[in-house]
């Protein structure tokens, strides 16, 4: 389409957060317990650490969803920490999962800047704010997302980070 990804931001914690009326983990919300997320790739990551959870559909932004949770429409939901610091409501988060026990999204955190690949000097202005790292990790896990037909409909997360100066761990996961 002409369309290319001409920087990336500096990528904000990946790492995704529950946010809950009153339990601290995932482990401590009741039996039966409601949890509204519309993300297909939290459901299925929910449901295999605890089958005995509802998942209900829960649209909107943040604000909308902290509204829907603190009506009763739900006993937790899960969010993007990133989107939680980016607003400075991080503390809304009752729990935040490691990458282990729930991968996040690809390219969840990172901030990518689209522009028209034929507009040269664009291009170049933006050049320089792209940070290398974000660009590496963000492009591994967009082709893997690509390989594998994946889109937001479907339970793929992915996540690629530094270890050292020459490793670039990856992980993958489809439900």
């Amino acid at each position: 389409y002409g369309m290319v990804l001409a920087c990336h931001l500096p990528r904000e914690d990946p790492r995704d957060v529950l946010v809950a009326k009153s339990a601290k983990s995932l482990n401590d919300l009741p039996p039966g317990a409601v949890v509204g997320t519309s993300s297909v790739r939290r459901k299925a990551m929910l449901l295999h650490a605890r089958p005995d959870l509802k998942i209900v559909g829960f649209r909107g932004n943040v604000d909308t969803r902290l509204k829907k949770l603190a009506s009763g429409e739900a006993d937790a939901t899960i969010l993007a920490l990133a989107g939680l610091k980016r607003l400075g409501a991080e503390a809304h988060a009752s729990h935040i999962f490691t990458t282990h026990e729930m991968l996040p999204a690809v390219a969840q955190g990172a901030i990518g800047v689209e522009i028209l690949e034929s507009n040269a000097k664009i291009c170049d202005l933006f050049a320089p704010a792209n940070d290398h790292e974000t660009d590496i990790a963000v492009t591994l896990e967009r082709a893997f997302l690509a390989v594998l037909d994946g889109s937001c409909r479907t339970p793929i997360a992915g996540l690629a980070e530094r270890r050292d100066p020459r490793t670039l761990a990856f992980a993958g996961c489809v439900l």
